[in-house]
């Protein structure tokens, strides 16, 4: 179920870990539970005198044993959660907890006929404070002095606890501890291991126009010329291979591996995608390739929780150049893309320190003052950075791209967009375009900090 390659296994660590902790509990659960039905059944055939529970060797606790009652039961004492009574079989006197519906039967059968025989199960009773006052009404009852140190030459060791003997009465008041972390253990584990078993499944299920499988990944995965690229993408010599498998239940729950004289086409774009876990909508970034088959593949699909914007687009970029230099005929644009071209003007401002007034001053650079490495930078910087996050119909564009205007003070910012979604890109975005960036845009190069502030010059070129 697992690759070898140790770069993919670690992908898959956390599902892998989480299935190995599903399972243990779904057999601990099962022992558990297993425990309490087997010992249960045989308690309740080992039914046994009280006395004779306290003579045997071993643990006096949890045997199911029976007392013949011959008079009404006399309260004794009382903690949180039970009532303790005086019960006497006409020689001997025990205790046993009695709620007050058991109390109110043991009352009614003695009117009828003596004596009642009561079943139950054997407890020792480990508060002090209890005991103290078993002890002090005990005395007051029977006439003697009572105590903590010599209950058990007056009611044994143990007491019970009444019920209606049946096997669910035994397995309830012997093995309820059992059945509590039992269920919860199966419930737990079971969600895990069945859950995880079916992601790490998943996780070998290869989507390909070429019957490429799992293992035909981990070879590919595992050779020299292979890169792992960032964005869950491995590009080799002679494949593109997309660990698409997303455990959040997103739009793609297998593993894509195309050759790359297979490709076509491939871009890339945001999308919100609402997960079946939480139900909010997360910014994902999506890699996606038209292959020969006329077909869209999904190759990367990543959410920012950690990665930024930034390096997510910058990762893109570099695995479209690899792929470039395997494949020189493939196109980085969807068959239907279109483009609309903003122009603004631009102020430059670097900000540097001034030694006089022993702060950081800003200067404004005219546009020749600009070298290319500086443009590049800047262009670099808008390109790959957030400015499209909050546009309502950001799934529409696939690129963003910012120009500079030789020998003005104006970028040529251009958009590209699926042109059947043109109504809804066109009409709004220049507007707002216009908004996002009245802030200035900031850029780092060689030590120094860009500024640029823009405003509006032209609609559209």
């Amino acid at each position: 179920m697992r690759y070898k390659n140790k770069e993919i296994r670690s992908m898959y660590s956390v599902s892998f870990v989480a299935y190995i902790v599903g399972m243990v509990l779904t057999i601990l659960a099962l022992i558990l539970l297993g425990c309490g039905f087997f010992f249960g059944a045989r308690k309740l055939n080992d039914q046994m005198h009280l006395d004779e529970a306290m003579e045997r060797p071993g643990n006096s606790a949890s045997r199911v044993v029976y007392f013949d009652i011959v008079e009404e039961p006399i309260k004794v004492g009382k903690d949180s959660h039970d009532t303790y009574y005086m019960v006497t079989d006409g020689t001997e006197y025990r205790l046993v907890v009695l709620k007050d519906d058991d109390l109110s039967k043991i009352k009614k059968e003695l009117e009828k006929s003596v004596p009642f025989r009561a079943y139950g199960m054997t407890r020792y009773i480990v508060d002090n404070d209890t005991n103290e006052e078993i002890a002090k009404k005990a005395s007051d009852v029977l006439g003697q002095q009572v105590t903590v140190y010599n209950m058990d030459k007056y009611f044994g060791e143990v007491c019970f606890t009444y019920f209606k003997l049946s096997y669910r009465g035994v397995l309830f008041h012997g093995y309820l501890v059992n059945f509590i972390f039992g269920i919860m253990f199966l419930i737990i584990g079971g969600f895990m291991f069945l859950g995880m078993r079916s992601e790490l499944k998943s996780t070998r299920t290869v989507k390909s126009l070429s019957g490429i499988t799992a293992d035909d990944i981990d070879n590919e995965a595992s050779k020299p010329d292979s890169k792992f690229m960032g964005l869950n993408v491995i590009l080799s010599p002679d494949m593109l291979i997309g660990l698409t498998y997303d455990s959040s239940q997103y739009d793609c729950n297998q593993q894509v591996a195309l050759r790359h004289n297979e490709i076509v086409r491939v871009y890339a774009y945001h999308k919100n995608v609402i997960p079946v876990a939480s139900g909010t909508p997360k910014d994902r970034y999506i890699i996606e390739a038209e292959a020969i088959d006329g077909n869209k593949y999904v190759i990367s699909n990543t959410g920012n929780e950690y990665i930024s914007q930034y390096n997510r687009m910058e990762s893109a970029a570099e695995i479209f150049q690899c792929i470039r230099e395997q494949n020189p005929g493939v196109i980085f644009e969807p068959s239907d893309a279109k483009y609309q071209t903003y122009r603004f003007s631009y102020v430059v401002e670097r900000e540097e320190y001034e030694e006089e007034e022993h702060e950081e001053v800003e200067h404004e650079l005219s546009p020749e003052a600009l070298s290319d490495d500086v443009r590049e930078a800047l262009c670099d910087t808008f390109s790959h950075g957030e400015i499209i996050k909050n546009f309502e119909d950001k799934d529409a564009i696939f690129s963003l791209k910012m120009q500079f205007v030789d020998n003005t003070n104006f970028v040529d910012i251009t958009t590209g967009y699926f042109g059947d979604r043109e109504s809804e890109v066109a009409p709004k975005f220049y507007e707002y375009l216009k908004k996002e960036i009245n802030i200035s845009w900031d850029s780092y190069y060689d030590g120094d900090e860009y500024s640029l502030r823009f405003s509006a010059a032209d609609d559209t070129i």
